[in-house]
């Protein structure tokens, strides 16, 4: 029965996580300050922010090869992402655009840090 019940559990979608549960559960690890980088949680929300990151540079490179570009990043490995300036922008959004999924989220600083000139 356990196995099952776990099976279920694995199985079951994962729900998108709005910014604002993002902001809430960044902001509770950031309070732990040096003690931050042993919390589990900080590894989870940081691998949620490589996901995204992985898929908007494959989403950039997609468009870019249809001419139409949604982004013009510095190539792999030449920009230095700063999660502080991420969620300047996050708590700078009202409570409603705070709803929006993370992955959106971050497509839109991205797209705004990354423009096309």
């Amino acid at each position: 029965m356990l196995a099952a019940a776990g099976m279920s559990l694995l199985a079951a979608p994962v729900q998108a996580m709005p910014v604002r549960e993002f902001i809430a559960r960044w902001t509770a690890v950031e309070k732990l300050g040096e003690m931050a980088k042993l919390d589990p949680e900080l590894r989870r929300l940081m691998n949620e922010l490589e996901t995204i990151l992985g898929a908007w540079r494959a989403d950039v490179d997609k468009a870019k090869a249809a001419a139409k570009p949604i982004a013009c990043p510095p190539p792999p490995g030449q920009a230095e992402f700063e999660s502080d300036k991420l969620m300047a922008h996050f708590k700078a959004l009202s409570p409603a655009e705070q709803e929006i999924e993370l992955k959106d989220g971050v497509y839109v600083y991205l797209n705004k840090t990354y423009p096309c000139r």
